[in-house]
């Protein structure tokens, strides 16, 4: 699937019929609109005009949302529909992971179903299992492998109406990704939101005396230590080709293990992009040390000025006075 790549609509086909109030004659127009120009094209089109049957009188009369609308509050999803719903969240979810910062985007799954209804369960369960048909995502069962955790939870707007809401954020940090939510309509009858997911009886077992065995004490092993350190770092006034060249230089910076886009930190500001990298490294995490190794990589080709300015001791903006030739 490729997301957000299908070229956008020229034209609408617009159908035109209703029954003369003079003559009692079934009219049917076909037209078509052009969707820039916001009129309708000369010189195409087609129109019948003849008695009406007594089930095209019906049809007339009989008014039901697009299939297209199918998710959403007009045309929520029934209770024959769970994996319909499960299929739709993951398809929106892969799109919406499209062009992630990050180098792989590793998923856990998490599910909230409040009201413990089974059929939010059924679907909650297919979530991964469509989700991990798309290239845009890795899916994990294991959350200690995830750098993502996308929650799945329901939400009761009124007697039989649900909306599922679908967000993600950082595990690291737990804060939400930018523009990775979506949601659907659900609309459940009284008897299908009654049914609810059973808990596992686990049988009790009587305890087995077993004999004592003497244990052997080990030496304590202190863990390595961590010289865990996070910087944010914003680069200002370069031209566009630049840009691009930022994420690849951070990621050669000795010691680096995570870097993030920090959208909020620019503040509308254009030719401006922020980043917070986490250095684990016993000397590559002090100030001066970046410093050094940013001056260098920034001298490198030595074809271009720039002003580098510690903010605080976690700081740093990058000014660039001439761009990047």
């Amino acid at each position: 699937m490729q997301c957000n790549r299908t070229k956008k609509e020229d034209y609408y086909i617009g159908i035109d019929a209703f029954i003369s109030s003079i003559n009692g004659k079934l009219n049917v127009k076909i037209r078509a609109l052009d969707i820039v120009e916001k009129k309708w094209i000369t010189g195409f089109g087609i129109a019948w005009q003849g008695n009406p049957s007594s089930m095209q009188k019906k049809a007339l009369h009989k008014t039901s949302p697009d299939e297209y609308l199918l998710g959403l509050r007009p045309l929520p999803f029934n209770e024959r529909q769970a994996d319909l719903l499960a299929a739709y969240l993951s398809r929106n979810l892969s799109c919406l992971f499209y062009n992630m910062e990050l180098d792989e985007v590793i998923v856990y799954v998490k599910k909230e179903n409040p009201g413990k209804i089974k059929y939010f369960n059924s679907a909650f369960n297919l979530v991964s299992n469509y989700l991990a048909r798309y290239k845009e995502v890795t899916v994990t069962d294991d959350p200690a492998k995830a750098n993502i955790v996308v929650f799945v939870k329901v939400h009761e707007i009124h007697k039989e109406l649900f909306q599922v809401w679908v967000s993600a954020r950082y595990k690291q940090d737990k804060k939400y990704v930018p523009g990775r939510e979506t949601e659907a309509y659900v609309s459940l009858p009284v008897k299908v939101i009654a049914i609810k997911e059973k808990k596992e009886e686990i049988p009790i077992e009587k305890p087995i005396e077993k004999p004592v065995i003497p244990v052997e004490i080990k030496p304590i092993i202190k863990p390595e230590p961590s010289y865990l350190s996070d910087f944010d770092l914003c680069f200002y006034d370069y031209i566009d080709n630049f840009e691009g060249r930022i994420y690849p230089m951070l990621k050669n910076y000795p010691g680096v293990i995570r870097i993030q886009r920090l959208y909020n930190k620019c503040k509308g500001v254009s030719s401006c992009v922020c980043y917070e990298i986490s250095v684990n490294s016993k000397r590559y995490r002090k100030m001066e040390e970046l410093i050094q190794w940013l001056r260098g990589s920034l001298n490198g080709s030595g074809a271009y000025r720039y002003n580098l300015k510690p903010v605080s001791g976690k700081s740093i903006r990058i000014f660039f006075t001439r761009g990047f030739e």
